[in-house]
């Protein structure tokens, strides 16, 4: 009898504290289905509702399959470190002298065989746009060239985020080989040298290796593709990276990034547009494009009729089918606010590199509707 009641109590516990993100996980078919085969999509999830008691921020965390120990590509979402680090710099440079802004007009140019090859944006400002409202890698790497390898891995750390990795640039991108030359309006050379950065390469990780087979260079090939030397992160790390971004003073200020509150604003406001917003106009009618290319979580599913009362601060990554999205959550109206990240790998066939992957089938919908899921329960 007491061996029953112990049971029952115990039930009780682990019922009680499975916690919204398991209840979310069961409410949806799609969601169900990977919440049943983990190991086989990678899954890990943070979800995080926010405690404000008179400005002092707290996070109660929920997670799920969360493993840092488990190797996944974090893909373009790196690349939101990448920005902070870029304002960070900028900041350096000013303090030391330099007469920069993210507006300031600079040179963007690489040395070529068949001359000088100038990129079409002149300043930080569009090139980090550039970088929210449709992922570009060639902005990206103009980025990777300002901040350089081995001050991104040095600096990541610094701010207690011990997980990531820059080991290489952004493909495709017809300038992935060259290292980009950037200068001041007076000249000066600001741009890192990145020609000799030290390679950090993963170890002691499980699912460094993928797939079953791997295309290279247009042939199949029968081994499975290996990670070892390719960028890293953790969920953990990057879910820290939103958090420090949307709520700085929740964190020790050695673990702040140090940037101002306009720039905090600067890239909030970047975070957050939907891809014809602002800059994004020029990019309405390209059919490759739509109004939530970016924003996986709550609206990626949706081509019309978005509700922009619900803005989404994220970045996503989608590469060798792994499919992730860092994000904040807010409506103003209701002031509903919450943090998820996620990430998933979704490749039936096992083929690397071949293109085909069930992105849109499976990994934006699970972003989409585990979003919703969640909001929905905040307003129960």
């Amino acid at each position: 009898m007491i061996r029953v009641l112990i049971l029952f109590i115990s039930y009780l516990f682990f019922a009680c504290n499975s916690g919204p993100l398991e209840k979310a996980l069961k409410s949806d078919p799609l969601l169900k289905s990977i919440y049943n085969k983990s190991d086989l999509y990678n899954t890990q999830i943070i979800y995080s509702e926010i405690i404000n008691n008179d400005g002092q921020i707290n996070f109660k965390e929920f997670e799920y399959n969360l493993d840092e120990t488990t190797y996944f590509y974090p893909a373009s979402s790196i690349k939101l470190p990448i920005v902070v680090l870029t304002l960070e710099k900028i900041n350096e440079l000013r303090f030391s002298g330099y007469d920069i802004t993210i507006d300031s007009e600079l040179n963007f140019k690489q040395l070529s065989k068949t001359g000088d090859i100038v990129y079409n944006k002149t300043n930080f400002k569009d090139i980090i746009a550039e970088v929210f409202l449709i992922s570009s890698n060639s902005a990206a790497n103009i980025l990777i060239d300002f901040v350089g390898y081995d001050s991104f891995n040095k600096k990541i750390r610094e701010r207690g985020l011990n997980q990531s990795i820059l080991n290489h640039k952004f493909n495709p991108d017809p300038f992935v080989h060259n290292q980009w030359m950037i200068t001041d309006n007076q000249g000066n050379i600001i741009s890192a040298d990145n020609s000799n950065h030290k390679l950090i390469l993963n170890s002691n990780l499980k699912r460094l290796k993928q797939g079953t087979q791997t295309i290279v260079n247009g042939v199949k090939i029968q081994k499975p593709f290996d990670f070892t030397n390719k960028n890293r992160s953790s969920l953990k790390d990057m879910d820290g990276i939103v958090k420090r971004l949307i709520y700085p003073s929740a964190f020790k200020e050695e673990f702040q990034f140090k940037i101002n509150t306009e720039e905090y604003d600067f890239i909030r406001y970047w975070m957050s547009r939907f891809t014809f917003e602002d800059n994004g106009i020029e990019y309405q009618g390209k059919e490759y494009f739509y109004n939530a290319y970016n924003k996986f979580l709550f609206h990626g599913d949706t081509r019309d009729d978005l509700n922009k009362d619900i803005r989404v601060y994220n970045k996503v990554g989608e590469a060798y089918g792994q499919v992730t999205d860092i994000g904040y959550i807010k409506n103003y109206k209701n002031n509903t606010e919450f943090f998820i990240s996620a990430t998933i790998y979704v490749n039936d066939n096992n083929v690397i590199n071949d293109g085909s992957y069930e992105t849109d089938s499976i990994g934006i919908p699970f972003f989409s509707k585990l979003a919703r899921e969640l909001y929905n329960n905040l307003l129960d």
